[in-house]
Order: C-alpha cells, then sequence, then structure tokens
C-alpha cells in the first residue's frame, strides 16, 4: 500500500504531458486484456488531464474515442453513445482532413451503438454517412464500406425495407469476397441475406444461400459451429414449405448431431429436431417411421417437466425454465397423427386427451391447434356413440374458431354440423335442425360470396 501510495506521489510530481502517458498506457494494456473497467477509468481520467491540451489536441480525441469502446463493450451504451458524440463532435471540428479514416470509424462505432439500442432510424443515418466518407477516402471496394453495409442492412431490416436491406448485403458480400480472411463476415451475411431471401417467402432462392453460409461457418467455425444449429433449421423450414421432405431431414439431423454433442442427447433443443424429422416423416406418409423421433422427444419433453415439477414442490414459486409447453403441445399433435394412421386406437384417445388436460393447465393460447384437437377428441367419442361428451368437445372447439375466424366461416360451420349430429342423436331435434339450417345457411353465403 505504501509503495502504491508512493507511486502515486510521484506520478503527480511529474509534468502533465507525461502523466498523461502514464495513465494512457496503463488504459491501453487493460484494454488490450480486455479488462474494460479498469481501461475505462483510466481513459476516463486521460481525458480530463488531455482537456488541458486544448479541444484540438488529438490526444483528447483518442482518450473519448477510446474511453467510448470500453463503455460500450461494458454494455453500458447510453454513456457509450454519449462519449461518441463528443468524439464525433471533437473529430468534426478539428480532425477530419488529418484523419478521415477515424472520422468514418467514429460514425460507424456510434450507428452500432444507436442500432443496439434499437434506434435503427437514427443508425441508418449514421452508417450512410460513415460509408459515404469511407468511399471518399478508401473507394467503393474499401472493407469498410463492405462493414457500414452489413450495419446498414441490419438497420434497413428491422425498419422493414427488406428490399434495399437486401441489396445492401449482396454488396457487402462482393467486397468481402475480394478481400483476404474475411469467412467469419462472409458465412455470416451469407446468413443474413439467405434469412432475408426467406422472410419474402422466396425459399427456392434462399436454401443454397444458407446452404453456402454453413459452409463458410465450417471452414473457420468447424463442423460442431453452435451457429449452424439455426442455419439448419432455417434451411430445413424452407425445404418443408416447398416439400422437400426428405432434404429437411438431412438438415435436422445435422442440427441434432450439433446439439447433441454440444449440449447432450436429453437436450430440449433435441427434441425440437426429433419433432421436425417425425413432422416430416408424417407429411411423406411414413407413420412407422415417424413415430421412434416423436416418442424420442415425447420422452425428453416429459423428463424436463417432471423435472421442473419437482422443483417447484420443493420450492414454491419456482420459475419452470426446462419444460416447453408449446413444444410438448406439437409433439402430442404430431404423435396422434401416428396414432389414427396406424390404427392405435388407444393410444391415440390418450394422447388427445392429454393434448387438451396440456392446453387446459397451461398458458398455451387457445388457437386453432386446440381446437383441431377437441375435434378430433370429439369424433372419438362420437364413433363410440357417447355424443353427450362428443357434443361438449364440439361446442368448446365452435368457441375457439368463432373467436380465430369469426361467426361465418367454412370451419366454423363445420362445428355446428358435427354438433347438430350429436343433437340429432340425443333426440334434441329442435336444436338439431337449428344447427344444421344455420350452417348451410352460412355455407351458402360463403359460397356467393365466393
Amino acid at each position: 500500500m505504501a509503495a502504491s501510495d508512493a507511486n502515486l506521489d510521484e506520478l503527480e510530481t511529474r509534468p502533465l504531458e507525461s502523466r498523461f502517458e502514464v495513465v494512457f498506457s496503463r488504459a491501453r494494456t487493460s484494454g488490450e486484456f480486455e479488462n474494460y473497467a479498469e481501461a475505462a477509468d483510466d481513459y476516463a481520467e486521460a481525458a480530463t488531464m488531455a482537456r488541458d491540451f486544448g479541444e484540438g489536441d488529438v490526444r483528447l480525441l483518442e482518450s473519448v474515442s477510446r474511453l467510448a469502446y470500453c463503455r460500450y463493450r461494458l454494455g453500458e451504451l447510453a454513456q457509450a453513445e454519449a462519449s461518441y458524440r463528443e468524439a464525433l463532435s471533437l473529430m468534426e471540428r478539428f480532425h477530419t482532413t488529418t484523419h478521415p479514416e477515424r472520422f468514418a470509424s467514429i460514425i460507424w462505432a456510434l450507428a452500432v451503438t444507436l442500432s443496439d439500442e434499437r434506434r435503427f432510424d437514427e443508425a441508418e443515418k449514421f452508417f450512410r454517412r460513415s460509408m459515404e466518407i469511407s468511399e471518399n477516402w478508401g473507394g467503393p471496394k474499401d472493407r469498410f464500406v463492405a462493414d457500414c453495409l452489413w450495419g446498414l442492412s441490419k438497420c434497413l431490416t428491422a425498419n422493414g425495407k427488406v428490399k434495399e436491406a437486401e441489396t445492401c448485403i449482396r454488396r457487402a458480400i462482393s467486397i468481402y469476397e475480394t478481400l483476404p480472411d474475411c469467412f467469419s463476415y462472409l458465412g455470416t451475411n451469407y446468413a443474413n441475406l439467405g434469412e432475408i431471401v426467406i422472410q419474402q417467402g422466396r425459399y427456392a432462392d434462399g436454401v443454397p444461400i444458407l446452404e453456402k453460409a454453413i459452409k463458410l461457418k465450417q471452414q473457420y467455425g468447424g463442423a460442431y459451429d453452435s451457429s449452424i444449429v439455426s442455419l439448419t433449421s432455417k434451411i430445413a423450414l424452407a425445404l418443408i414449405q416447398l416439400k422437400r421432405y426428405k432434404e429437411a431431414q438431412t438438415h435436422l439431423k445435422t442440427a441434432l448431431k450439433i446439439i447433441s454433442a454440444l449440449y447432450g442427447e436429453r437436450h430440449i433443443e433435441t427434441a425440437r429436431r426429433h419433432i421436425a424429422i417425425g413432422n416430416c416423416l408424417n407429411n411423406e406418409n411414413k407413420y412407422t417411421q415417424a413415430q421412434k423421433p416423436l416418442t424420442t422427444a415425447y420422452e425428453i419433453l416429459r423428463e424436463q417437466t417432471n423435472e421442473d415439477a419437482a422443483a417447484i414442490q420443493a420450492k414454491p414459486g419456482t420459475r419452470s425454465v426446462n419444460s416447453e409447453p408449446t413444444l410438448l403441445a406439437a409433439c402430442l399433435f404430431e404423435l396422434t397423427t401416428v396414432y389414427n394412421k396406424l390404427g392405435e386406437k388407444k393410444k391415440y384417445k390418450g394422447a388427445l386427451e392429454e393434448l387438451v388436460d396440456l392446453y387446459q393447465h397451461s398458458n398455451l393460447p387457445r388457437a386453432s391447434l386446440y381446437a383441431d384437437t377437441l375435434i378430433k377428441l370429439g369424433s372419438v367419442h362420437d364413433e363410440a356413440c357417447q355424443y353427450r361428451k362428443a357434443k361438449e368437445y364440439f361446442e368448446k372447439a365452435l368457441l375457439i374458431r368463432e373467436s380465430l375466424f369469426g361467426l361465418e366461416h367454412k370451419l366454423v360451420a363445420e362445428c355446428l354440423m358435427r354438433i347438430s349430429s350429436c343433437a340429432s342423436h340425443m333426440n334434441k331435434h329442435k336444436e338439431a335442425h337449428d344447427l344444421q339450417m344455420r350452417a348451410e345457411n352460412m355455407l351458402a353465403m360463403l359460397k356467393h360470396r365466393a
């Protein structure tokens, strides 16, 4: 402690410029070791000293801009923005002609900060300004122009300017492809481009772009790069839209292999991929094959649900962290298709009942899937001549479909006819007649409108 105080006293006796160099050098060393908290404190101290050199001194600009970067890395976005704006003001007043590359860099960093704050309109303007400066001093193919286009594309996407964002990404890619050691930047931009293309419904165009992104990420990140999982899932969803189910399964299995290696075979994300594979097999009418991945997914999800239940019982008020009711509902719905097609009536009914119970005891939205499940379970009871029970399920489905589609829709009419049939079997003939007439009039009106 005494030695530290002596060093501090010795530093205070030095000339200002010498003290500045010591503090600035200390800050730079901390920053190199990613100790941004200490670096920020030292850069703030260096900036205070540098103000005595005058606002036009480049040392003040360096201290303030580096302070801004440290604050950004610490997640202190508001403070980072304030420092970047001060650095920009200093640059605009004193250094634009002598340091044009720093000018563009500071504006770009401010744009990134604003983008992270989700202030995309402001960020878009600064990205454009930084790009214009970069093009003037470095040319249209400069690496920094590509960085600006990348950031700009994110803002444009967030603001719904998807076509313009696509143009920016394609231009950024064309620049990165001319530069050495840009595999990671290319991989990310190809991934962003593929996502934007698919977002526009151009699934066939998006698939090869995302496949290119995967190859690039494998090239610099290895076969088990975690970001590949997201890309394979996006490709699979696009291929499912194109009804190319076999290809979709190949990508889903790649994701499954990576997730299992990184997080274990019983991770909830493995269940998600098993369900997607089961869905593809169901769409190919391969119900026997679909049963295995779907059953595996169900077992994983039930394990997670039981673990959450045990944790909540041991400590009331504990928040559920593992189970995902939405995922379990999707799994059960796919399993009902399998059991129904394979003629396993007992399992079919059991899965439907579990699915209805899940909807009733969780916060799942009472959406179309729930209504379809109620219709299926009602049909099981209808076939067993349990008309009262069937009618109850059909009536619940009717309320959901009316809330989703309005009072006049063909799916609403379907519910009305099913309820009418049950009422007729229960000797409620007037109710049955009124419901049947309402359904027929609805369908006639819908046909006339079409």
